[in-house]
């Protein structure tokens, strides 16, 4: 009995000594694990906000791009359409157009309960094409007090009167491309005379519009 006593003892406090270290390797692992799923927890809430992010981000470029193609198609604040005008010049020669003019009539808003008209005249001549027999000049004329409709987003048409002189082919091609071109433009009315001296050319008459957006002040 004895000898029995001390190897007790021993056994005793080995046991003792592996259970209190497995209770901290338990207690341990426990902070681990739970640390392991606050980490993950946050992780998946960093993915899911860089995923919504991400969304928002590519939300936002359509938007802008889609803006962009409206600002092309209707571009802001033109008193007068310039840029359609240009590129009308810049392709006469394509379909053979000869003598082209334009005259553009601007729509001015009411100032107060008074309409104000204007007669004045914008010296918008000079933009003469050279190339081949085609003569282009622009006259800018106002034209009484007109306050557009009112929209969910306010849009001015700009009214633009093109005469010129081509065949009925011509014509026909000339159309097509103005139907297709990006920028935002309407037929209104064709005017067809037919002259002995320009034939087999017509005279061509088209009363076109464009449209502008117009920013709040």
């Amino acid at each position: 009995m004895r000898k029995f006593k001390p190897t007790f003892f021993v056994i005793g406090f080995i046991l003792l000594f592996v259970f209190f270290f497995l209770g901290l390797e338990i207690r341990k692992n426990f902070y681990l694990k739970k640390e392991y799923i606050d980490k993950s927890h946050k992780l998946q809430k960093a993915q899911y906000a860089q995923a919504h992010l991400e969304e928002l981000q590519k939300q936002l470029r359509q938007k802008e791009e889609e803006w962009e193609r409206l600002n092309r198609r209707i571009p802001k604040n033109e008193e007068v359409p310039l840029e359609l005008i240009k590129m009308i010049i810049s392709s006469a020669s394509q379909f053979e157009l000869r003598n082209v003019e334009f005259s553009t009539k601007r729509k001015e808003k009411e100032a107060g309960s008074m309409a104000v008209g204007t007669q004045e005249e914008e010296g918008l001549r000079g933009m003469e094409a050279t190339e081949g027999m085609m003569e282009i000049g622009i006259s800018h004329k106002g034209e009484g007090t007109i306050t557009p409709p009112s929209t969910s987003i306010e849009v001015e048409p700009l009214p633009v009167e093109m005469t010129f002189e081509c065949t009925f082919f011509n014509l026909i091609l000339f159309l097509d491309w103005l139907s297709n071109m990006e920028r935002l433009v309407s037929i209104e009315d064709i005017k067809i005379e037919r002259k002995e001296k320009i034939l087999p050319r017509q005279e061509i008459t088209l009363r076109l519009v464009a449209y502008t957006l117009l920013s709040s002040p």
